[in-house]
């Protein structure tokens, strides 16, 4: 079962953080509170915590565009996935969401995991993403 109101409780203490010292930018990985998920979005059980990779910032980087990570392969889902290996610095092989990309506010974000997944890493994920949404 879901809890969305443990979910809505942290919700409210996130509205309230200082986000005056987060520096974040495109390509680093960090760990966030990424909230219960509807349907089949992506979402961590108990804490809600989850590592995603930044695409970009707006509004002067308080809003930022991110796809999660997920630990889970499957192969029905593997034309939205793109792996990454443990060895850039994760407990885990880890798999960006590109079908789970959305906006989030940077209160949500908690502490870096990775600096700079690097240029032509990021560079693949954008081409990969690009392939996935032919719009």
């Amino acid at each position: 079962m879901k809890d969305f109101d443990l979910w809505n409780n942290d919700k409210k203490l996130i509205e309230f953080k200082d986000i005056s010292k987060i520096v974040c930018k495109k390509r680093q990985i960090w760990l966030c509170k990424i909230g219960e998920n509807v349907g089949n979005e992506l979402s961590k059980s108990n804490e809600f915590i989850r590592p995603i990779l930044i695409l970009n910032s707006f509004l002067g980087g308080d809003l930022i565009l991110i796809l999660p990570l997920t630990t889970k392969y499957s192969i029905s889902y593997e034309n939205f996935l793109f792996k990454l290996d443990k060895k850039i610095g994760l407990k885990f092989d880890s798999y960006v969401a590109l079908n789970q990309i959305k906006v989030i506010s940077k209160k949500r974000l908690l502490n870096k995991i990775i600096n700079d997944i690097g240029v032509i890493k990021y560079r693949e994920i954008i081409d990969k993403f690009n392939e996935y949404i032919k719009l």
